[in-house]
């Protein structure tokens, strides 16, 4: 089990920043069709992002592969 530990909120351009290229031009095509990203989950050696769109979240793994259906527990 992961020990999750919140930050300080991040701008748009910090949380950019902690992306991987094929990241940011997967969520960049997902902008398109109204997705915003809500938070990245940090690990030792990835990230994972999270996108949400009328309440609905996918996720998009550091290699830019698109998950429109996760299996995460996403507290509220």
């Amino acid at each position: 089990m992961s020990i999750e530990r919140r930050i300080k909120e991040l701008t748009d351009s910090e949380n950019w920043g902690l992306l991987s290229m094929a990241q940011q031009a997967s969520i960049t095509e997902l902008y398109r069709y109204g997705y915003n990203l809500a938070f990245i989950r940090l690990t030792i050696s990835n990230s994972l992002a999270f996108l949400s769109l009328d309440g609905q979240y996918i996720t998009v793994n550091t290699e830019g592969d698109i998950d429109t259906n996760p299996n995460c527990d996403i507290r509220k």
